[in-house]
């Protein structure tokens, strides 16, 4: 027979020279699986979350600011970047902006209206107009009834409900509450006054276990500082984990034996101080159901109590009375408007009705066209950009036959925004790159040229984010300088890759890990190698390390030399984290598909080394298991009858 000494009780259990024959009982509760996965350990750098550097956003153009993104807000391709009037007054401009929605509005309720009336009622329509008229003919039924005797039964028990209310707050406790709510604290308090006992003499019987467990000559665990109790749940686990290394060093017997009384104390401590706290909250519980039952009522519930009691009243004087003819005569009035509807539906739109929603239509298109073109006339003495995705500046009027990368990027842009029929990435301006920019110009309800002026699109790698306009840039000012001017700063959220444009070029993400690798661990760290950032939420990113810093940095204060890392995250993360702390993880050391099991189910042996309890069912049995890396919880073990998917033993 051999000791075995649990990672959690630190019991003796019998078990076969080999170490794995079937137990009785387990000691643990749960149990986890056996796993095959990689296990590494890190080192962890601290770092920041950024965005790539900002740029200034800047126009050449003068005149009124009619509307700008807010700060902070993000701006995506085609979307308008700003708009200033150099002739035009700003309120012209968006009043025609205004005018234009609420044309195209009316247009849209137009063509609706015509469309029903031509095709008639829809089944849904139908549906709606019956269940009205059903619902209304009930209403009247309900009122023209007398109420049943359930129905007087319900309301009368309300009645009821209410004046006992009102009559228990108007007496008060009656001495049978007293007495209740009396013996509820007097045992209460007897509780508590038992379980400070009991903390008093568990800690006392715990002192005794620490002196004797720090008087052994070697002890598994250095605990026996000053302040050493009561111990934190971590070192307690650290006892757990390393005793059965340590017992080599002493006695063994002498060591199980104090080890076993010192846990057993702490637990029972542990358990009296939450024991006393649940009856100290208990005793708290019962004073105050205490002076709530025995206080007397406050006059704010006296008032709605009394007022709860002439409600329900007022609704049984209701109930027996009936109906009143107004009510009676509103309800008449509701089933003969919903029966009118009903017909009005089945009958469906008379000819001289089609005819009207058909010349609404007409109006209301016309409406829209003026609108359109009246706008388009102040724009065109107007700035009003869109953003376009790209990686050189449009500085030049473009139209039919020229030649150039940017042409290949008005191409791409205008493609990913829908407007590529025909259209080819060729850097050529041809009829059908004409064709596409009159379609994007009148969906901008711009004048309609099918040439593309410098002033139209503004280039940019990617979405931007506007960080913050420059001073006196808001809507209603001016710009009175000739040339270009800062208009923002504003930051690329992600990018195109460089090259020749395509419309379906993936967008890389501009965030950045910048983070400081002390000199000492420069060897662990190579460019373009993949690590892991934690997030402060616990989650994780892939990363690559990108650049490595060639010129150390030293804090003077502590002397630490360091250089910074910068890392590109695979994928982005969200927006709410730029700005925000981040940690690094650096493999140290990897063992690639190890079988792991959390470190908790490892159980000591006395004569050395450690097993698992495999379970199987309601039987376990003792496998005897090598050991290796340990790392965030989980250990590395290997043994002959040990595999993935087998469960073991874990305490709670």
């Amino acid at each position: 027979m051999i000791a075995v000494l649990s990672v959690v009780g630190l019991s003796s259990c019998a078990s076969s020279p080999d170490a794995s024959s079937d137990q009785a009982s387990k000691p643990s509760e749960t149990t986890a699986e056996v796993v095959r996965k990689d296990l590494a350990q890190f080192t962890d750098l601290d770092g920041n979350l950024e965005l790539a550097d900002s740029r200034s956003l800047v126009a050449a153009a003068t005149g009124t600011i009619v509307s700008l993104p807010a700060e902070g807000s993000t701006v995506q391709r085609g979307d308008t970047v700003y708009l200033i009037s150099d002739e035009a007054a700003a309120s012209e401009v968006a009043k025609a902006d205004a005018d234009v929605a609420a044309s195209e509005s009316q247009l849209a309720k137009s063509q609706s209206d015509l469309a029903k009336a031509t095709r008639g009622a829809d089944p849904g329509d139908r549906a709606s107009a019956q269940a009205a008229l059903v619902s209304a003919q009930r209403k009247l039924d309900d009122l023209l009834e007398p109420p049943t005797r359930a129905e007087l039964a319900a309301v009368e028990s309300k009645v009821a409900a209410a004046r006992k209310a009102l009559d228990d707050l108007e007496a008060g406790a009656t001495p049978a509450d007293r007495a209740a709510v009396a013996q509820q604290v007097a045992q209460a308090s007897a509780t508590l006054v038992s379980a400070e006992n009991a903390d008093v003499t568990t800690w006392t019987t715990l002192l005794v276990a620490h002196a004797d467990y720090c008087d052994l000559d070697t002890v598994p665990v250095d605990l026996c500082g000053a302040a050493a109790l009561p111990w934190t749940r971590f070192q307690l686990d650290q006892l757990n984990h390393e005793i059965g290394a340590a017992l080599d060093a002493g006695d063994p017997d002498a060591v199980v034996a104090v080890t076993q009384k010192l846990i057993a104390a702490q637990t029972a401590s542990s358990n009296a101080v939450a024991a006393k706290h649940s009856a100290e909250a208990a005793l708290a519980s019962a004073q105050a159901s205490e002076q709530n039952k025995l206080a007397p009522a406050s006059a704010t519930s006296l008032t709605k109590a009394r007022a709860d009691l002439a409600s329900a009243e007022a609704a049984l004087d209701e109930l027996r009375a009936g109906a009143t003819p107004r009510a009676v005569d509103d309800a008449r009035a509701s089933v003969d408007a919903a029966r009118a509807k009903l017909g009005d539906v089945l009958d469906g739109a008379t000819a001289e009705e089609r005819a009207a929603a058909a010349a609404a239509v007409r109006s209301t298109t016309a409406s829209v066209d003026l609108a359109r073109v009246q706008y388009a006339d102040l724009l065109d003495s107007a700035t009003a950009p869109a953003l376009f995705y790209g990686t050189e500046p449009q500085v030049r009027d473009i139209g039919l036959g020229d030649v150039g990368n940017d042409v290949a990027q008005v191409q791409a842009n205008l493609m990913a925004l829908g407007f590529g029929d025909g259209v080819s990435v060729t850097s050529t301006f041809d009829v059908a790159t004409q064709a596409a920019v009159r379609a994007w110009q009148a969906s901008r309800l711009l004048r309609v040229t099918g040439e593309v002026r410098a002033r139209d699109i503004v280039v940019m790698p990617g979405p931007i984010q506007i960080e913050s306009w420059a001073n006196g840039v808001e809507p209603g000012g001016e710009l009175a300088v000739a040339g270009p001017t800062d208009l923002a700063t504003v930051t690329p959220i992600s990018a195109v890759p460089a090259g020749t444009p395509r419309p379906d070029a993936a967008l890389s993400t501009t965030q950045r890990v910048i983070a400081q690798l002390p000199l000492e661990d420069r060897a662990k760290v190579e460019e373009g190698a993949t690590v892991t950032v934690e997030l402060p939420d616990d989650s994780s990113v892939s990363a690559t390390v990108s650049v490595i810093g060639s010129v150390p940095v030293e804090d003077k204060e502590s002397g630490d030399r360091w250089v910074e890392v910068t890392l590109v995250p695979a994928v982005a993360v969200s927006e709410i984290w730029i700005g925000a702390s981040v940690t690094v993880k650096v493999v140290d050391e990897l063992a690639a598909q190890v079988l792991v099991v959390p470190v908790s189910s490892l159980v000591s042996l006395v004569e050395g080394g450690y097993a698992v309890y495999v379970v199987d069912g309601s039987t376990s049995k003792l496998v005897g298991v090598e050991t290796g890396m340990y790392a965030d919880g989980f250990v590395e073990v290997s043994g002959a009858g040990l595999d993935a998917g087998q469960s073991v033993a874990v305490p709670r």
